[in-house]
């Protein structure tokens, strides 16, 4: 579905959607409707039988919410209603979004033949909605805004108590919580406009599960902490005509072939990475898919957080359409560790990585409608990382820690939308995918270590926004 808007756009902005430039400021009062695509992250908490989970890093007999890795694609329709003065748009708009993700989580014990015994939970977010404000600044066709308001949210959260024997049972629940976010809309056309946005919603909704099965505790509960989303998105304004385009006399910039469009840049950006990491240690352990005992699996290590870096590159603009290369060098700074969950408050073992940064070296293309840029790029990319584990004995302390760094080559592809408030400055939104899978054979770190251990920085997904300004350079 992000494909096909994107063809869409891109077929529409080719169509004639530069009747305007130069002219003024674009109009963009009236009554919309569009439909939206996107991903979703969705963070939860809570536990599941809470009173195995004794001590701090004991996992053998419960269910974490914070492992729920409920993620994926989404879609909706929105619509609204902008009324606008001069550059500045204000407007209201409704949105409704279908997420339909879920995930299955199973507790460390080994109990029964292969493990078929074992406990579990599972958690689903259905459906998002909000009703909100949005304030924003026309420059040229193009509106660069900020929204804020209301949001609901539709999840449901099960339990099943294998060990006794119990079925499996659920809850459904949903409530209110805010909406913040922003982005940047094109007009391809007076009627069809395309946008760019992410969406930060915020909940804490948390339900008592106490007495959801033989095996609930006491202060047991899901959570449903928040969710990330980014997403594009097409609009229709109705009532829109070919004249409604230049109503108002202000300024419009419109770059030309002297201008920010051609030659050298620099800028910063900042965003929220998605991090997949797999690692096993003492992996002899394992002896059926759910026994994860006295092992410890680097897929539940939490990765995922706020990036930040810096840019520059070089612009050639050839009519409508720009070619270019861009290096960046992107701060992660994300770590974790995890311990065994075999119970022994003193001596488990236990395996840690931190992903430092990412940097790359970019193509760029992209085509040019007034002072928007729509663009594709791929390259090289690089990512330092490092992994260490500790093979402890319960009493005694540890006995024998190793770990390496890495500095890993892969590639990376992406897109975004740039828009160029004047000849000095732009700002920016994309997506960039970065793809490594070097397996690293862990076999040999300590005593402990199991033939099969490995670990494994497998993909880095980034969405950003960033700023760049003209360099004096020639």
């Amino acid at each position: 579905m992000i494909a096909a808007l994107l063809c869409a756009s891109i077929f529409a902005t080719g169509a004639g959607a530069r009747a305007d430039d130069g002219q003024g400021v674009p109009d963009w009062t009236g009554f919309y409707a569009g439909g939206h695509a996107g991903l979703g992250i969705a963070h939860y908490g809570g536990i599941f039988d809470g009173d195995e989970a004794f001590p701090a890093f004991y996992r053998e007999g419960s269910v974490f919410g914070e492992d729920f890795n409920v993620s994926g694609g989404l879609f909706g329709f929105h619509t609204g209603y902008n009324t606008q003065s001069g550059n500045f748009l204000y407007g209201v708009e409704a949105d409704w979004t279908y997420f339909g993700r879920s995930d299955r989580v199973y507790d460390a014990e080994d109990e029964g033949p292969f493990g078929l015994w074992t406990d579990n939970a599972t958690a689903e977010l259905n459906w998002l909605a909000s009703l909100r404000g949005r304030l924003g600044l026309v420059s040229g066709r193009s509106l660069l805004y900020a929204t804020a308001g209301l949001a609901w949210a539709d999840a449901g959260y099960s339990a099943q108590d294998n060990d006794n024997g119990g079925p499996e049972n659920s809850i459904s629940f949903s409530g209110a919580g805010f909406v913040v976010g922003g982005g940047l809309e094109h007009m391809l056309a007076p009627n069809l406009w395309l946008r760019m946005e992410g969406l930060y919603y915020g909940f804490d909704l948390s339900r008592d599960t106490s007495t959801l099965t033989l095996d609930s505790d006491i202060g047991d509960s899901v959570i449903l902490d928040d969710v990330l989303v980014a997403r594009i998105g097409l609009t229709w304004r109705f009532g829109a005509d070919a004249q409604t385009g230049a109503g108002q006399a202000a300024s419009s910039y419109a770059p030309d072939a002297g201008s920010f469009w051609n030659g050298f840049y620099a800028g910063g950006h900042a965003g929220y990475g998605t991090i997949d990491f797999d690692s096993v240690f003492d992996g002899d352990e394992i002896s059926n898919p759910f026994d994860n005992e006295d092992s410890v699996l680097g897929y539940l290590f939490d990765l995922d957080g706020v990036t930040g870096g810096i840019q520059a590159g070089f612009n050639h603009m050839s009519g409508d359409y720009i070619f270019g290369a861009e290096a960046d060098w992107t701060w992660l700074g994300r770590s974790d560790r995890r311990q065994d969950p075999d119970g022994d408050p003193v001596g488990n073992d236990s395996a840690a990585t931190s992903i430092d940064w990412l940097a790359s070296l970019r193509a760029k293309a992209g085509y040019l409608s007034g002072a928007t840029l729509f663009y594709a790029t791929g390259g090289i990319a690089w990512a330092g990382w490092s992994y260490d584990v500790v093979d402890g004995i319960g009493g005694f302390g540890t006995v024998d820690a190793a770990g390496f760094s890495r500095v890993s080559t892969g590639a990376v592809v992406g897109g975004g939308v740039e828009h160029a408030f004047n000849e000095h400055a732009s700002f920016r939104m994309e997506a960039l995918h970065y793809m490594f899978g070097n397996k690293v054979d862990t076999s040999w770190l300590v005593v402990d270590s199991s033939l099969g251990d490995f670990a494994e920085l497998r993909n880095v997904t980034v969405f950003r926004a960033g700023l760049n300004f003209k360099l004096p350079i020639r």
